[in-house]
């Protein structure tokens, strides 16, 4: 699993040498009260809260991101926040990056049949497990299955089908669960040879 920084680590890193350099409530405030009351009225935190939950940092235990498709390559895949404009029937990767001490962001068009939204899962070998994608599961017994990642909108959550069924029977269906997750692997068809 990847080592990644709480929501609450991110935005102190961010926040803190803004406030430490350019913040006059610490000396204009007589209570902790008062202090806490500026600290969640302050503009520049809010800006920060917004910038990281628009690339996808919650305070939740799942990163909320999206990948999908350039439109103008074809093959390029980009990730971050997705926005879909129903008038231009037109989707978009917004991305936000901090580089330096300074907010980047980039918007690219993509394809929206091939956005897909990160599960919150990696396989086995650390990679993110996004839905759509095609996963290999190995048993204790050395054999292996392959499956799909599929939202199932009736349980409110990821699960894996079976892509020997026809249908999505509930026997054909599992819950993308960590014991899941740590036991497959992302299968890329562009990259295994073909026998």
């Amino acid at each position: 699993m990847k080592n990644k920084k709480s929501y609450q680590e991110q935005f102190e890193t961010l926040v803190e040498p803004f406030c430490d350099k350019y913040c006059k409530f610490p000396f204009k405030c007589k209570t902790e009260e008062e202090l806490e009351k500026a600290c969640t009225d302050c503009q520049a935190q809010k800006l920060v809260e917004k910038l990281l939950k628009a690339e996808g940092v919650t305070d939740v235990n799942r990163t909320i991101k999206f990948r999908g498709v350039d439109k103008k390559s074809g093959a390029e895949i980009h990730y971050g926040t997705y926005y879909y404009n129903e008038k231009l029937k037109r989707g978009f990767i917004v991305t936000v990056e901090i580089c330096q001490g300074n907010f980047i962001s980039g918007v690219r068009e993509v394809i929206p049949e091939t956005v897909s939204q990160f599960t919150g899962k990696y396989d086995r070998k650390g990679e993110e497990i996004y839905e759509n994608d095609l996963c290999r599961f190995f048993d204790d017994e050395g054999g292996c299955s392959d499956y799909k990642v599929m939202w199932n909108t009736e349980k409110c959550k990821f699960a894996v089908y079976w892509l020997g069924s026809c249908s999505k029977d509930e026997t054909d269906e599992d819950d993308l669960d960590t014991f899941f997750a740590e036991r497959c692997e992302i299968i890329h068809p562009e990259r295994e040879t073909k026998k």
